[in-house]
């Protein structure tokens, strides 16, 4: 069985990606700047050539939907 490995989801603005292994099975994370909060999923993990989400956002306190 031969799986793809996912392309390079990025890193949010104001934000930085935690991982550099984009094979299959595989996760990375996601942290904003101290004055940043995240909006989105904090990890994501790559099935088959695609991730489980996309790259969460980083956004000021009071744009945060839900907190």
């Amino acid at each position: 069985m031969h799986v793809a490995p996912c392309g390079d989801p990025g890193k949010p603005v104001g934000g930085r990606r935690i991982g550099r292994n984009f094979r299959h099975g595989k996760r990375v994370r996601f942290t904003c700047m101290e004055s940043l909060k995240i909006q989105g999923p904090k990890k994501i993990i790559c099935f088959d050539g695609v991730w489980s989400d996309k790259k969460p956002l980083c956004l000021p306190p009071s744009q945060v939907k839900g907190k």
